[in-house]
C-alpha cells in the first residue's frame, strides 16, 4: 500500500474567532515539531486583490513526509489539544479529496486504537 505524501489538516471551533484560530494552529504547529518531528507548513490560500503580506489559510497547515510513528504522535498531540478545548475539530484531507474528521467523541478512552488504525489507512500505512 503507498502512504500519502502530502496532507492538509484544518483546525476549527466555533468557539474560536480568527485571531484565536490562529493562536491555537501556530500553537499546535510549534507542538508537532517540538513533540513529534514534523514540521508543517502553512497552507497558502489565494491571493487577495489588495492585500499585504503573504496570504495564510487561517487554521491550516500542510504537513508532508508522515511516517506511522509520526501519525500517531500527531494523534496524541491532538488528543491533548482537544481535552483543553473540547470543541477543536481537526480535519484531514488527502490530495484526492478523501477527508477524515477528528473531534473530541473520537478521542475518548477506548477510542484511539480504533481511531489510528482508521488514520494509519487513511495515510496508505496500515494492510488493507
Amino acid at each position: 500500500m503507498m502512504s500519502i505524501s502530502e496532507v492538509i489538516l484544518t483546525i476549527s471551533s466555533p468557539e474560536l474567532d480568527g485571531e484565536a484560530t490562529a493562536l491555537v494552529t501556530r500553537r499546535f504547529a510549534k507542538s508537532l515539531a517540538n513533540e513529534a518531528g514534523i514540521r508543517p507548513i502553512p497552507s497558502q490560500a489565494p491571493a487577495e486583490v489588495d492585500a499585504k503580506g503573504d496570504p495564510i489559510t487561517l487554521g491550516t497547515l500542510l504537513l508532508t513526509a508522515l511516517s506511522s510513528g509520526s501519525v500517531v504522535a500527531l494523534f496524541n498531540i491532538a488528543k491533548s489539544y482537544v481535552e483543553r478545548r473540547r470543541s477543536l475539530v481537526f480535519v484531514l484531507t488527502r490530495s484526492d479529496g478523501a477527508k477524515m474528521e477528528v473531534r473530541a467523541e473520537n478521542l475518548e478512552v477506548g477510542q484511539l486504537d480504533p481511531l489510528l488504525r482508521d488514520a494509519k489507512r487513511f495515510f496508505g500505512m496500515a494492510e488493507p
